[in-house]
C-alpha cells in the first residue's frame, strides 16, 4: 500500500505575518488567495528495511505549513491512518 499514490496525499500553505494575532489560511504563490495549495505526490517507496518511505513531491518549496496524509495498510494487515503537520524551512538536494 505505501507505493500506491493514491494512499498520500499532501498541501500546503503559509500565514500572513502581521502585528494583529491569527493569520488566514493562504496559497504560496499569492498571499491575497485564501486556501491551500494541493501538492502532488509522483512516487512513494518503501526502504530495504521497511523502516522509512522516500516521497517524490516535485513542487515541494520551503513553507509554514505542510499536512501530509496517508492512509495505508501495516506489515501485520491492520489499517494505518495518519496525519502529519510540519513547518519547511529548506530543503536540501534531492537524492
Amino acid at each position: 500500500s505505501v507505493q500506491d499514490t493514491a494512499n498520500w496525499s499532501a498541501e500546503q500553505w503559509n500565514y500572513v505575518w502581521s502585528a494583529n494575532y491569527g493569520s488566514p489560511e493562504v496559497s504560496l504563490g499569492d498571499s491575497r488567495v485564501k486556501g491551500h495549495d494541493p501538492l502532488t505526490i509522483e512516487s512513494a517507496s518503501l526502504s530495504s528495511d521497511g523502516k522509512s518511505v522516500a516521497l517524490k513531491i516535485p513542487q515541494l518549496k520551503p513553507v509554514h505549513q505542510l499536512r501530509l496524509r496517508m492512509r495505508l495498510v501495516g506489515a501485520d494487515g491492520n489499517p494505518l491512518s495518519r496525519e502529519i503537520h510540519l513547518t519547511l524551512n529548506r530543503l536540501g538536494p534531492a537524492k
